[in-house]
C-alpha cells in the first residue's frame, strides 16, 4: 500500500514516526513530508524519519498563515504527483 504522512509540527514526529517505521517494516511504501515549523524538521532528522521538507510556517498573522497554507498545498500537490 502507498501512503503519505505529513508532519506539520514537532509532536507529529513523536506520534507518527513510530507508525511510519512500523508501516515500512511491514512492506508499505510510506512517503513522509515535513513542514519547517517548531523544530519538526530537526526532530525528524534526529529520529531517523526519512522526510522531505515542503513549506514553512506563515507567521503570526492570518494573512501570512493563509498564504503559507496555499503555497504549501500547491507544493504538496506537485511533489506528490
Amino acid at each position: 500500500m502507498r501512503l503519505h504522512v505529513d508532519l506539520t509540527n514537532a509532536p507529529h514526529v513523536t506520534v507518527l514516526g513510530p507508525l511510519v517505521e512500523g508501516l515500512r517494516r511491514d512492506g508499505h511504501e510510506v512517503h513522509v513530508t515535513v513542514r519547517d515549523f517548531g523544530q519538526a524538521v530537526e526532530l525528524a532528522g534526529a529520529r531517523g524519519v526519512d522526510a522531505v521538507q515542503v513549506g514553512r510556517h506563515g507567521g503570526a498573522s492570518r494573512a501570512g498563515k493563509a498564504r503559507a497554507a496555499w503555497r504549501r498545498t500547491r507544493a504538496l500537490r506537485r511533489h506528490l504527483q
